[in-house]
């Protein structure tokens, strides 16, 4: 017989005292779950962000001021605009 069955023909059979008792207890057993379901959540996703912390500050000590300030020239001398950059990505549909 399927649980849902066994647990329904169960139910009906209980006073209705029981019955709000039992709702009660399942109400309670399903927040429980989702407290723990958010705490283990809330675990891996800070798990996860520190990884990401470590992996960029790696990155970063990586990054020397002389490489940074090796870019900084890149765009000289160049004609950069919003509207032109617009332009260039938008390229298909402005035809």
């Amino acid at each position: 017989m399927e649980l849902k069955t066994r647990i329904w023909e169960t139910v009906e059979k209980m006073p209705v005292s029981l019955q709000a008792e039992l709702l009660h207890y399942a109400e309670y057993l399903q927040e429980k779950y989702h407290q723990e379901n958010l705490t283990q959540d809330k675990s891996l996703i800070k798990s996860h962000m520190d990884k990401l912390k470590d992996t960029c500050d790696d990155s970063l000590k990586d990054i020397d001021d002389e490489d940074f300030f090796s870019l900084a020239g890149l765009w000289q001398d160049r004609e950069i605009s919003i509207e032109l950059i617009r332009k260039q990505a938008w390229l298909d549909r402005n035809k």
